[in-house]
């Protein structure tokens, strides 16, 4: 799990290297991408559980 620290590095980082007119763009496309992983991983999670029920 990353502290809070270490995400205020990096949005600093991404700041400086970004700037401030591609950051919020950049960070939405993020979140985006990380939902979409969460989702399909629940999915994953749910086809595992059906099959060991199913066993």
């Amino acid at each position: 799990m990353i502290s809070w620290q270490q995400t205020g590095m990096i949005i600093a980082i991404l700041l400086i290297v970004l700037g401030p007119k591609k950051l919020p763009k950049v960070t939405k496309e993020i979140g985006k991408t990380l939902g979409s992983f969460r989702k399909e991983t629940q999915q994953i999670k749910d086809q595992v559980d059906i099959t060991k029920q199913i066993k």
